[in-house]
């Protein structure tokens, strides 16, 4: 299924029967870590310095050497358990593919970064978050467990329970510690629209007092604030909401002068 802004492809009032569901299957996904650790201990015995292939380029410099490990096919969703909210996903699956993925099942990761070519691993090993963190936290604390690609060639098993040493270093560790294949987060079950609300405030002491007031109360579903000027300052609160009000406004797609 390909995701289009303001084209959720499918029947929101479906009911969907918890249950786990296997995209990829157990036998695909071992044969690509095999090939993995393959690829890493030859690049080991020939003495070369290891940089990871991306289909992205880097946002803000070129990349200093040449890629030589290519772990690009590590980009699928591998299965998606509606009943307990998981989705089990390889590093370099971007968060756009997520998201389509789980929107199938009414579902979708805690927190979702804004920029389409952020990848599931390359968040949990920098850090990323967005609107919905101020419930949630990071994207790194959704991550219930990963496996992770070391700098030995090993595949190891990171949770809070094993190998939590490296679990809880990983997150701002760009890299140095390993390279996650694939990982399980937490997911919510979501409704078809968001309401949005724009507050405008002319002080900066008002504007925090509100956000404030916002993050205490929970009841809202996103938060963000954009201070444009020392006396414009504008919240922008976010619910899901199951219907579109008759005297509300669909605003998608994104280029809406609204926006």
């Amino acid at each position: 299924m390909h995701f289009e802004p303001g084209k959720i492809e499918r029947d929101w009032t479906e009911t969907i029967t918890p249950m786990f569901h296997e995209l990829v299957s157990s036998a695909e996904y071992d044969e690509k870590e095999a090939d993995a650790v393959r690829q890493f201990k030859t690049l080991l015995s020939q003495g070369q310095n290891i940089s990871i292939k991306k289909n992205a380029r880097h946002i803000f410099k070129d990349r200093d050497q040449k890629p030589n490990l290519d772990l690009r096919h590590f980009n699928q969703v591998l299965s998606i358990d509606t009943e307990n909210k998981i989705a089990t996903v390889e590093g370099m699956t971007t968060f756009y593919d997520l998201v389509n993925a789980t929107l199938a099942f009414n579902l979708m990761p805690q927190a979702v970064p804004e920029l389409r070519s952020i990848t599931v691993g390359g968040v949990i090993a920098g850090l990323g978050g967005q609107s919905s963190s101020f419930k949630f936290g990071l994207v790194h604390e959704m991550v219930t467990d990963f496996d992770l690609l070391t700098g030995e060639g090993k595949v190891i098993h990171c949770s809070p329970i094993s190998n939590s040493d490296i679990y809880y270093m990983l997150p701002n560790s760009y890299g140095s510690l390993g390279y996650v294949l694939k990982c399980n987060i937490k997911l919510n079950k979501i409704a078809p629209y968001v309401k949005l609300s724009y507050l405008r405030f002319s002080k900066a002491s008002d504007f925090f007092q509100a956000m404030i007031n916002e993050v205490d109360s929970c009841e809202v579903d996103f938060i963000e604030g954009v201070s444009f000027s020392p006396s414009k300052y504008i919240l922008l609160i976010g619910k899901f909401t199951g219907k579109l009000p008759p005297t509300e406004k669909c605003l998608v797609p994104l280029h809406e002068p609204f926006f």
